[in-house]
């Protein structure tokens, strides 16, 4: 049962890095498409 929880967070935590890190790199390459 606690097993099932700790995957669950992780995934989630996973999850959002993962979010985080695409919002990150939209960001960046929209950036340089306004510069060129």
């Amino acid at each position: 049962m606690v097993d099932i929880e700790r995957q669950r967070i992780q995934n989630q935590h996973l999850r959002n890095q993962v979010v985080s890190d695409f919002n990150l790199r939209n960001k960046s390459s929209g950036y340089e498409e306004n510069s060129s």
